[in-house]
């Protein structure tokens, strides 16, 4: 009688073996997403500076037309938007507007949140290989 190509002992063997790699990968995942979010907690934190004066003049005194409201950008209007949304559709609009919103960012909470975004790809690899690692 011929015997058989693996045996059961065997393949717990192996899935005995996954199991150290797993829990690692699942550990160091959950490791770098926290020192990712702390990381980037700090440098916002370290970035702000309040005894800086917060000025909020929304109104100015324009030479040509007189005073004027600084409040409504004319990327903001709603012809604008509509517009944006009619060339790009609605996902086109977000990243857009989420662009938009980037670039208005200080430079300490943009690289909190390069941080934050580095944190979860690497983060989120570590989960994809413990998940491959699964028992088939």
């Amino acid at each position: 009688m011929r015997e058989p190509l693996y045996t059961t002992a065997g393949t717990k063997g192996r899935n005995a073996a996954r199991l150290p790699r797993r829990t690692a990968l699942n550990a160091a995942g959950v490791v770098v997403l926290l020192l990712g979010l702390i990381c980037a907690t700090l440098v916002c934190w370290g970035g702000r500076n309040p005894s800086a004066p917060q000025a909020n003049d929304s109104q100015a005194y324009n030479s040509e037309s007189g005073w004027t409201d600084d409040t409504l950008s004319p990327e903001d209007t709603k012809g604008s938007s509509q517009a944006l949304e009619l060339n790009l559709g609605k996902l086109g609009a977000l990243v857009v507007n989420g662009w938009r919103q980037l670039e208005e960012l200080p430079p300490s909470e943009l690289l909190a949140a390069t941080i934050v975004t580095a944190s979860l790809l690497i983060a989120s690899t570590c989960f994809l290989a413990a998940y491959r690692l699964r028992d088939p």
